[in-house]
């Protein structure tokens, strides 16, 4: 049953973010399931069969914590040995007469934060009137490129005609605005705006209705960078000192021993979004350390090819095994250890870890 909410004056809604911080300390604010004045479920909860990660034994003990802002590192490791998973309901919220925010989204009764608000910001910036919009960001988006392209980007597909695109191209991600442009998706500049009715999603899933979604983002993709093909079908993809920096402490031992079987090495600083789409299109194995760089390879790699990375002992997490489940990928993972200098691979279990996966030939 649909809700009616009172409008509030302008100075109430300039002094909305301040009234809905108070009222958090109360515990008296509202979630987007109470806010809302329509809920639609527009994929119920799916399970699936897959085949778990590869990964020695060994490996699990050597996890010591979750990745900030993820879920604990006990679910972490139990998606490593789950033979299933679960993917929760896509949900569109429609909410009335809300303030939206470079922070984030004030409703009438709680707000959705994405980072800290500073208030002279609601206090002396002019407040633009928009009558429908799609908002696609979240507090792991703002913060996690991976996230923004395989969540935020794919809820924009979401968007209907009348609604206007509320996605941010954060500076620090160069590669945001090349997605962007080449999924065809044209987000408002905005400031500070007053939105009639807003559209949010809830929609974090692996299931059916994103892989539709990202089945699309992989066809413009493809026709914006299509032309061109590069290199072998083996890849060490080095992610270096770019991003939330984590540097492999014996990296050169790692290589060496990479190419001993076959592989190249691809650097990711420097490269744009279509230079990397186009070195990994035909990529059948490649090895990586873990992080939001490997969100390029789901739109590029090919369903079958298989993915190893390095999983941070000291913030351990499973991301990558819903994403190459979507995708198609098979994945494997080893646990490195933290050190000074950066994380060390122990090269005798690099060398079990490929052979886990199947790759056994080597060359001279």
């Amino acid at each position: 049953m649909n809700k009616v909410l009172r409008r509030d004056s302008a100075l109430s809604m300039r002094l909305r973010p301040l009234t809905n911080k108070l009222a958090a300390r109360r515990v008296r604010t509202r979630d987007l399931a109470a806010a809302a004045v329509e809920t639609v479920i527009e994929q119920a909860e799916e399970r699936e069969r897959h085949i778990p990660p590869a990964f020695l034994p060994s490996q699990l003990e050597k996890a010591r914590a979750g990745a900030a802002g993820k879920p604990s590192g006990d679910y972490e490791l139990s998606l490593a040995t789950r033979d299933d998973l679960v993917h929760m309901p896509v949900v569109r919220y429609v909410l009335e007469d809300c303030l939206v925010h470079a922070a984030g989204v004030e409703h009438q009764g709680g707000s959705l934060r994405i980072q800290e608000l500073q208030p002279s910001f609601i206090a002396t910036r002019h407040i633009r009137r928009v009558p429908q919009a799609i908002y696609c960001m979240s507090g792991v988006s703002h913060q996690f490129f991976g996230h923004w392209l395989q969540d935020s980007c794919a809820t924009a597909l979401l968007r209907q005609e009348d609604e206007a695109l509320l996605l941010t191209k954060p500076a620090a991600w160069p590669h945001a605005g090349e997605y962007s442009a080449a999924l065809g998706l044209a987000p408002e500049p905005w400031d500070l705006l007053r939105v009639d009715r807003l559209t949010i999603y809830d929609d974090f899933s692996q299931g059916s209705s994103k892989r539709r979604r990202y089945a699309e983002m992989r066809r413009r993709l493809e026709a914006s960078f299509g032309g061109g093909r590069a290199g072998g079908r083996r890849v060490y993809f080095r992610r270096g000192a770019t991003g939330a920096v984590r540097l492999v402490a014996n990296e050169d031992a790692v290589i060496a021993t990479l190419r001993r079987r076959g592989f190249e090495v691809f650097d990711l600083a420097g490269a744009s979004a279509e230079q990397i789409y186009a070195r990994f299109r035909d990529a059948e194995f490649v090895v990586s350390v873990d992080g939001s760089h490997l969100n390029h390879l789901y739109f590029s790699m090919q369903p079958g090819a298989r993915l190893m990375t390095f999983v941070q002992g000291d913030r351990c997490t499973m991301t990558q095994v819903g994403y190459c489940a979507a995708a198609g990928l098979r994945y494997g993972f080893m646990v490195v250890d933290p050190t000074p200098a950066g994380y060390q691979v122990s090269i005798a279990d690099l060398n079990d870890s490929l052979d886990l996966m199947g790759l056994t030939e080597t060359t001279a």
